[in-house]
Formats: structure tokens, sequence, C-alpha cells
């Protein structure tokens, strides 16, 4: 298949909308479609679709088997590890912490926890409570390992957590980040102490993991930016849920600016709108306006080569020359 036939597909077989019609499928190798799924993460989505909702699309049995082993072994791994992390927001003397990644969206955005897969758990504390936390977790019995700049990994051989004093893919002073948890939101769900990121600080934090990896990410990141775009741009009702606020898109602009974020937000939802023709509206009212020149060359040299479901590495040099392209 063309990649054009392949991202075509790809948005039909993992679209959420209720109304939305049948995938054509008559000419896909399904061999590389479950190929790339598995590697792109959206392969428990198609397992779901294809023995749900779509059954009898033409993929053969053997994929289809193959897919759902994929979507039931996510199943067992999500309920763990979600459950696991609720334990450990709710250790003793952990302290308030911001849940970021799949942790913060996969029991929101998606129709079942399974459709988005979290290989390592994230959390964002305060950088003078990270000994709290770090304490916490050991008490909990996960060994810290080679720590990063901003983050280091907790592991108890069968989950990995990054602890996190500063958000990946941006640069904030110690003002700004206590800004991002006087924003925060409750998250109910994982205990008292846990919390995610406002509407516009989450959609930011997206774009700004993306950008930094030079928007070659595998394609659930993009189908969770799609899910965002869509609850965002409807702008009515809240953005986590009904009783959270909505996202405000003059402060997405207003934050975005601030952070330097202006380029890379606009590729970014740009590309959502390539990839997911049917949120091409939503993603576009809130990409910022850029001049013609810029549009036409982030377009061309970033958006139109990462529209290719084959690619999910970049050279080192192509991807410093990206990352400065979006900033």
């Amino acid at each position: 298949m063309t990649y054009d036939g392949l991202n075509r597909l790809f948005a039909e077989l993992t679209s959420f909308e209720p109304a939305a019609p049948r995938p054509r499928a008559g000419d896909a190798d399904w061999g590389e479609v479950a190929t790339l799924a598995l590697e792109q993460g959206i392969a428990p989505i198609l397992s779901y679709q294809l023995e749900y909702r779509w059954p009898g699309l033409g993929a053969p049995e053997a994929v289809r088997e193959q897919l759902l082993a994929v979507y039931q072994g996510t199943v067992g791994d999500l309920v763990f590890k979600l459950v696991r992390l609720k334990e450990l927001l709710s250790a003793e003397g952990m302290p308030d912490a911001l849940l970021l990644g799949g942790a913060a969206t996969a029991d929101v955005f998606f129709p079942h926890v399974a459709f988005r897969p979290i290989p390592e758990l994230e959390i964002l504390v305060r950088p003078a409570e990270r000994e709290a936390a770090a304490q916490a977790l050991a008490r909990a019995e996960l060994a810290p390992g080679r720590p990063e700049p901003g983050a280091t990994p907790f592991s108890d051989g069968r989950i990995v957590l990054w602890l996190r004093t500063a958000l990946p893919g941006l640069a904030q002073t110690a003002t700004e980040l206590e800004a991002l948890f006087a924003r925060r939101v409750r998250a109910r769900a994982y205990g008292p102490r846990a919390h995610r990121l406002a509407p516009e600080d989450a959609l930011l934090a997206a774009v700004a993991a993306l950008a930094d990896e030079g928007l070659v990410a595998p394609r659930i990141a993009f189908v969770e930016l799609r899910e965002m775009a869509l609850r965002g741009g409807q702008g009515a009702e809240g953005f986590w849920d009904p009783d959270a606020p909505p996202l405000d898109p003059a402060r997405l602009f207003e934050r975005a600016r601030g952070e330097g974020l202006r380029r890379a937000l606009f590729a970014a939802l740009e590309l959502v709108a390539r990839l997911h023709p049917t949120a091409a509206e939503a993603a576009r009212r809130l990409a910022p306006e850029l001049p013609a020149r810029s549009r036409a060359l982030l377009r061309r040299l970033v958006v139109l080569p990462s529209q290719d479901p084959r690619r999910l590495r970049l050279v080192r040099g192509e991807r410093a020359l990206r990352r400065a392209m979006l900033r």
C-alpha cells in the first residue's frame, strides 16, 4: 500500500466516533498493517475494532489472532501498572504529583484504557519535593536508575516510573514550574495527591515532547493529540471530564508564545489534521497564526515527511535540524 493508503486506513481504524463509516480495506496488505500497528502502538485499537466493531473487514484470522494477543496482554499490563501507580501516589510521604504521558490520558481520551499502551509511567513533582518523592518510591521498593537531566527512572523489575522535575522538551524557570502546579486539575481516580496538567499545559506538554523528537513518534501519540484537539476544539465541556475546565484557545496561544512553542504547535496540529481528516477542523482551530512563509516551510520540511507511517526514527542531524525549526 502507498503511505497515503496506510494513513487513511489507520485513521479510519482508530476512529472513536460512533458514526464513523466502515473502513475501506479492500486493498490492504494485512501483514504490513499488523506489523506497523505493533510498531506504532495502535495494535490494541485495531484489534478491538476488527473483533467487535467491524468484524469481517477482511483481516486474515492469523492477523486478528496476533493483534488480539497484543490487546489482551495490554489489558493486563495496563491494569497492573495503573493500580500500582495509584498505590505509589498514595504512599506515605509522596508529595503532590502531576501525571504525564499515557498515565494522564489513557482513562480520559480513549474508550478503553487498553487502547493506550504505557511502556513507562511518568510523574512530575516540584524540585524541592523530589527527595521526598524518591524516598516514598524507595519505601515502595522501587530502586533508582541512572538519572538524566530533570528525571530519574525508578523500577521494581516490573514497572518503570520516571520521576521528573521538568517537563520533557521544555526549559522552565522555577516560577513557571510552580505555575503549572497552581493550575493543576485533580485526577481523582489516582488518589488525593494525583493531578493532571491544566488543559492548555497538557496539550503544550504533548506538543513539546513530540517536537523534541522532531515530530516523528509512534502513531498512538498523534491519536492522543487528535483526541485532545477534538475535546479542546469543542470548548463547551471540560477537557479532562465534565467537571474540569475547558481548554481556552486564547490561553493556549499565550502560553505557546511564552514557551516558544508556536511553530511546534502549528506543525503538530497540522500533522494531526492531515493524518486524521475528520479532526482537521478542530485541530486547525487550535493552531496559532504564523507567517505564510513559516507555514509553507514547516509543511514541506517537517509535516509532509512525518506523514510516512513506515518511518519511526530520524538520524541525529535531521532530528537536530527539525528541533531547531520547531522553535
